[in-house]
């Protein structure tokens, strides 16, 4: 996603979106934008960090639309799976012993760490931030690309021995953290996450795990339901 702004059209297409529901909601402030010449601007960072805070309270056909959208920008499909093949059994856990939301982003970085996809686990730690969903997980996510910290997309998963208190969030034991090195890889990945953590069947197998394994099959079977229920 280069960083020149957008017209409508460009972000109807990149959203999968209406263009006269995203038209409506410019006009009401529901999307950051501009007007030029009479027509609305969107800046693409500033897209990519509403996106950011609106993808995990989306319902499941918007999150959809965007995973739909944002393939096609991407020229990946939305049928095939992408969040499965980047789960490596050492980066993922169901003992992580950690009690604060920053002990947990420490570990998930040092599980991050040890599949050669990061550069830099310093800059990678200080950009995270954590989104506690309603099911009981959390995404823990950078608030921007990063392409210098990392080699490649990178996934952890982490049951964690109690529940963790995020912000003002309920208590959670589930920890997803996924980054990209380009903006638009990394919105891809947090609405897929987004999609599959709203199986209620897929949750209910990640608190219950055992063993990496254990989530590394559920979440592989989940996505391969996903994919193959939207065709």
């Amino acid at each position: 996603m280069s960083h020149k702004n957008m017209n409508i059209n460009e972000l109807a297409a990149l959203l999968g979106s209406d263009y006269h529901r995203l038209t409506r909601m410019a006009q009401k402030g529901h999307i950051p934008s501009q007007t030029i010449r009479g027509e609305f601007r969107f800046n693409t960072l500033q897209i990519c960090a509403w996106l950011q805070e609106i993808l995990p309270t989306l319902e499941h056909s918007e999150l959809l639309q965007i995973d739909t959208g944002i393939g096609q920008h991407r020229g990946a499909s939305y049928l095939t799976p992408m969040i499965a093949p980047l789960l490596k059994t050492q980066a993922v856990t169901c003992d992580l012993d950690a009690r604060t939301q920053n002990s947990v982003k420490r570990k998930l970085v040092a599980l991050a760490d040890t599949t050669a996809c990061v550069y830099d686990s310093e800059t990678l730690l200080d950009n995270l931030t954590c989104y506690a969903l309603p099911c009981s997980a959390t995404l823990v996510h950078p608030n921007k690309a990063l392409p210098y910290a990392l080699a490649e997309p990178v996934m952890a998963v982490a049951k964690t021995l109690g529940p963790v208190l995020c912000g003002h969030h309920p208590r959670t034991n589930v920890f997803f953290l996924c980054a990209a090195q380009d903006q638009t890889h990394h919105l891809h990945l947090l609405a897929r996450v987004c999609r599959l953590l709203q199986d209620n069947d897929l949750v209910n197998q990640l608190h219950e795990a055992q063993t990496p394994l254990d989530i590394i099959e559920a979440i592989t079977e989940a996505e391969d339901e996903l994919t193959t229920s939207a065709v």
